[in-house]
């Protein structure tokens, strides 16, 4: 029968043991990001830093591989839709057409992944053409489950090491809001 010192010395060799199993995946836990275009190197943004990076505002600047002007009627000339993230994972923007809001997971966000809420948003009508991009820009937050990182660009992917874009941003300047 072991004594209390063994007991003790049995117990700290569980706890070094559990704490050198538990470092890789607090390691893993770390975001990466792959290139958002073809020659565009790789960002990294921990998982821990992630909201930091995202807070502030973002200018959507494609979606779904059309380019916002694209999308949007001749002669418009109103504030193009964009995402706001704040500091404690609150999320709001405009569609083109309607304010709209979210919050970001944050234990998703830990495991690199880009998981909102369900959206709200008001209920104003537009022109057609402004519509569909709302409906098209909150259907592809809705079902973004990753993102990438690269300076003053943010993609929003299908999931965290997905390759392909949903919807890409540009960190909006002051002169922007």
């Amino acid at each position: 029968m072991a004594g209390p010192r063994g007991a003790v010395n049995k117990w700290m060799s569980w706890v070094a043991a559990s704490m050198l199993a538990v470092a890789p995946l607090l390691l893993c836990a770390c975001r990466t990001g792959g290139p958002l275009g073809e020659d565009a190197k790789s960002s990294f943004v921990t998982a821990h830093e992630g909201l930091d990076a995202l807070a502030g505002e973002w200018t959507l600047v494609e979606l779904e591989g059309r380019r916002l002007v694209d999308w949007l009627p001749p002669n418009w000339d109103d504030q193009p839709p964009s995402i706001v993230f704040g500091a404690d994972g609150a999320v709001s923007g405009y569609t083109g057409v309607n304010r709209m809001g979210s919050k970001l997971d944050g234990a998703a966000l830990v495991r690199g992944e880009f998981l909102l809420s369900p959206i709200i948003s008001t209920r104003r009508a537009g022109p057609p053409e402004l519509m569909h991009l709302e409906a098209r820009f909150l259907m592809a937050l809705q079902r973004a489950r990753g993102f990438r990182l690269l300076g003053d660009t943010l993609a929003i992917t299908p999931g965290p090491k997905a390759s392909s874009t949903i919807a890409r941003f540009s960190r909006a300047t002051s002169g922007e809001r």
